[in-house]
């Protein structure tokens, strides 16, 4: 529609002869006019028409939508001023009028005059309220523009900034009117500036396009910002007529940004150097992250895993559990735990302990989960071990006739072994809880409470005895093995292993009576030898008076020497405890002063001895002392010519089970051609026959004296 300059009127009239009147009357006033008939066709011409600078409604129209609603729908669509023509007056006409539009009504009876008076100041009244809007507008925009984060720019096609809104200042320092007429390349980063023109060029050969990008921003201090930039091809906008942008400051962002990356690096460096197999899912429960750990222990790709492409290496035994109990934990955020076998690179199963936790929002929603996998083998194997352990140990303990109790620091019962029953005839229920004096003989119960008092907090082992009543009331003696230990609540619990010693106490009371007897008569017999030695020793006394042959009575003599060392092995066997053995210490010295003392010059001679301290069999001292009084009745007789008296030295040593036993004089000495083989003497055949009864050696060391020395194994 052409615009002829004049103020155009909408005249709604639904009466044609009234309209025809009243559009003539308008364009004598000066405006330019058309007419709607209808509510309806007013709406219509009023969106159609934007030069149409006011309405003039009839407020009574004919059939169709009233004035004031077509007036409502009107205002809805455009600001436009609306006076209304009415045939009524009055405070109701006012406020219906008020309700709708400030610009008035005229009354169709009012004249000319008020009609084109009314129409006028309508006209002013909306242009002062234009005015006004402007300038309101105009200083919301300049208030917006100094404090939005958002630059405006318009460049031409060749880069040229020819607006910049002032909040450039603000934010980068730089102040709006500076940067007119400047090319953009100038403020942007070096690195950027060759990308951000490609694109730049791209965009200005098609229209409407639009690009965004983030470059670094050169401020007015030197320094460089990022910023997020949109530019829109508008060169063929007549409003425009350049290349429109906005750009806004994201250093922060960057910087966050920058920070979240370094800190996801982080974690995955972290978490690809952990031992623990680490994963992350989303709340759909698919999996969007695992560790390196987690790839080289199951040998599979990472989009492999992804999703639920992982819980194809579940064993298919635990699958449907394990994802029953992590289906759960997911539904309702919560932690979770749990054990599975998850298939290894070489093929085998591998046992994971898998834990996964929430994964919280600022707001504490839950966006996820993370969890981790470490491997269990060794502890799943040792828990097997120790079920195989505990099997054994309840069949050993089942099938044991020692009784394994336990009991706390007030002796009561806290495990009594299955065999109780069988033994005492008391089950385990009966016992637990009960104090284990109260089945005790009472001359034991009271000894036993205070020793375990005593002991209490000591973790060394010990044993007792303990007599203790069946359900028959009889009492069994039991030899009780204890070990304390701490307890969780840190009082100390005591294991008992009781064995039934009664039949080996009876037994061994037996044996001991026994044995008391025995040694009784063995000292009765050794008493009765003794005896009968000193009736042989009598008589060979008296044999040997009667004989005047000094040969023969020497022969007696040294027969009447050798019983008398046997009837002092048999006086010391009587006094001691032990018949079966004799100590040496005590033996040995007794007995080599008695055969030196035998002879007239014995006290002439000095005796000196050094022994250990130890026992020889019976079989073995006897043999030992005869080939002792042999030896020294030998050295009596010939190593000290003419009187003269000497010094002997017996020595007896054991060590490592060898028995050495040497007499040494410092006599004239044994001659050469007399040994232990080569003798025509019954003395020292005999001492060499007694060796080789002890399976020892004997020999004879010649220097300064005699010496022989004696070995044998014992």
């Amino acid at each position: 529609m052409k615009n002829t300059g004049l103020k155009k009127i909408l005249l709604v009239e639904d009466q044609p002869l009234v309209a025809l009147a009243t559009l003539k009357n308008l364009k004598s006033f000066g405006f330019d006019a058309i007419s709607a008939a209808t509510g309806e066709e007013a709406i219509r011409l009023s969106a159609e028409d934007r030069t149409i600078d006011l309405v003039l409604m009839d407020m009574d129209l004919g059939p169709g939508i009233p004035g004031s609603e077509a007036a409502r729908e009107i205002l809805k669509a455009r600001t436009v001023p609306i006076v209304f023509l009415t045939s009524h007056s009055g405070k109701e006409m006012v406020e219906k009028v008020r309700d709708i539009t400030r610009y008035g009504y005229v009354l169709k009876s009012g004249g000319d005059f008020v009609l084109r008076s009314s129409i006028e100041m309508a006209l002013e009244l909306f242009e002062a309220n234009s005015k006004i809007s402007a300038l309101r507008i105009d200083a919301i925009q300049r208030k917006l523009f100094e404090n939005i984060g958002d630059v405006i720019v318009i460049m031409d096609r060749d880069g040229i900034i020819r607006y910049k809104s002032p909040n450039v200042e603000k934010w980068f320092g730089w102040a709006s009117d500076k940067l007119i007429g400047t090319d953009y390349r100038k403020y942007i980063h070096p690195d950027d500036t060759e990308g951000l023109r490609a694109r730049f060029a791209r965009l200005v050969p098609e229209p409407t396009a639009s690009l965004t990008t983030e470059c670094r921003f050169l401020c007015k201090d030197g320094n460089y910002k990022w910023i997020e930039i949109t530019l829109v091809n508008l060169l063929s906008d007549p409003d425009i007529r350049g290349i429109l942008g906005n750009y806004r400051d994201v250093s922060e962002r960057k910087r966050y940004e920058r920070s979240l990356m370094e800190n996801e690096l982080r974690f995955k460096n972290m978490a690809d150097n952990s031992p623990a197999l680490i994963w992350e899912s989303t709340l759909d429960k698919k999996s969007v992250y695992f560790n390196q750990r987690w790839l080289e222990y199951t040998g599979r790709t990472l989009q492999e895993e992804l999703g639920f492409g992982w819980m194809v290496g579940i064993h298919p035994d635990d699958l449907d559990g394990c994802f029953e109990e992590f289906a759960k934990a997911f539904d309702e955020h919560k932690r979770f735990s749990g054990e599975y076998r998850l298939r290894k690179a070489n093929g085998e199963y591998g046992w994971v302990f898998d834990q996964g936790n929430p994964i919280l929002d600022p707001q504490g929603d839950c966006i996820g989960f993370i969890g981790s996998c470490i491997e269990i083998d060794e502890r799943k194997q040792a828990e097997e071990a120790l079920r195989n352990y505990r099997n054994k140990l309840d069949r050993i303990i089942s099938n044991s006739s020692d009784l394994i109790y336990e009991v706390d620091d007030q002796l009561r019962y806290t495990f009594v072994s299955d065999n109780f029953e069988k033994v005492f005839g008391y089950g385990p229920d009966e016992l637990l809880g009960s104090k284990v004096t109260e089945l005790m003989h009472p001359d034991d119960a009271g000894t036993a409470s205070d020793k375990i008092a005593r002991r209490t907090g000591s973790a060394e082992n010990t044993v007792d005895e303990w007599r203790f009543r069946n359900k028959e009331g009889e009492y069994r003696t039991f030899e009780c093995h204890g070990s304390a230990y701490p307890g969780k609540d840190g009082a100390m619990t005591t294991v008992v292993i009781a064995h039934d010693v009664t039949d080996r106490n009876i037994a061994e009371g037996k044996i001991r009576s026994l044995l008391a007897e025995k040694e009784l008569i063995l000292k009765e017999v050794h008493h009765r030898v003794k005896n009968n030695l000193n009736v042989i020793i009598s008589l060979l006394s008296l044999q040997a008076g009667a004989l005047e042959d000094p040969v023969a009575v020497g022969a007696l003599q040294d027969a009447k020497n050798r019983v008398h060392s046997l009837l002092l092995l048999y006086g010391k066997l009587y006094q001691t405890d032990d018949v079966t053995q004799l100590n040496m210490k005590d033996y040995f010295p007794d007995l080599v002063r008695e055969i030196v003392n035998n002879f007239p010059d014995g006290a002439s001679v000095r005796v000196e001895t050094d022994m250990d301290d130890f026992a020889l069999k019976v079989n073995e001292a006897q043999s030992v002392g005869i080939i002792i009084n042999e030896l020294l009745t030998n050295i009596m007789k010939y190593a000290f010519v003419g009187g003269v008296g000497g010094t002997i030295f017996v020595s007896a040593r054991s060590a490592d089970g060898l028995v050495r036993i040497a007499v040494r004089d410092d006599g004239v000495g044994i001659p050469p051609s007399i040994d232990f083989e080569n003798s025509n003497g019954f003395g020292l055949t005999l001492v060499g026959g007694l060796a080789k009864q002890l399976k020892g050696t004997i020999r004879i060391e010649r220097c300064r004296g005699t010496t022989v020395v004696l070995e044998f194994e014992a």
